[in-house]
C-alpha cells in the first residue's frame, strides 16, 4: 500500500467546489504509481472533490513525522515477533516512549486495493 506524508488540506473554493492538496516526498515507489491515481480517482468519486494537486516537496528535505513514525514501528517490530494484526496495532501504540503515544485505529473492513482501481485508469 503507498504511503502518503504530509496528509492532506482541503480547501472549500465555494459552496460546490473543493480542492484537495497532498504533499509527499519524491519516493516514487510510494508516491508516484497507479495506485495513488486509483486512490484520487476513488476519492474524487466517493468524496465529490473537484481537483486534486499532488506536490512533490524537493529531495533531501523530507523529513516529517509520518518517516519518523513508520521508522521507529519498524525498529521496534526487529525486536519482536509479529503474527497478527492487532500485534501490529499493540506494538505501534507502544513504541513511543516520550509524549503522547500514537494513536492507532483499527481499519477493519475499509482497506482498498487502490493499485487494481489505478491499472483501470493508466
Amino acid at each position: 500500500m503507498p504511503a502518503v506524508y504530509g496528509g492532506t488540506l482541503k480547501i472549500k473554493l465555494n459552496v460546490e467546489t473543493v480542492k484537495s492538496l497532498f504533499f509527499s516526498d519524491n519516493c516514487a515507489g510510494q508516491n508516484k504509481n497507479k495506485a495513488i491515481v486509483g486512490m484520487y480517482l476513488h476519492a474524487m468519486n466517493t468524496f465529490n472533490i473537484d481537483s486534486i494537486c499532488h506536490y512533490y516537496l524537493e529531495p533531501g528535505h523530507t523529513q516529517n513525522e509520518g518517516d519518523s513514525m513508520h521508522a521507529l514501528i519498524e525498529r521496534s517490530a526487529r525486536r519482536v515477533n509479529v503474527y497478527t494484526p492487532m500485534q501490529w496495532y499493540v506494538l505501534a501504540q507502544s513504541v513511543k516512549k516520550t509524549g503522547q503515544p500514537y494513536i492507532v485505529q483499527e481499519m477493519a473492513g475499509y482497506m482498498k486495493d487502490f493499485k487494481s482501481l489505478g491499472e483501470v485508469y493508466c
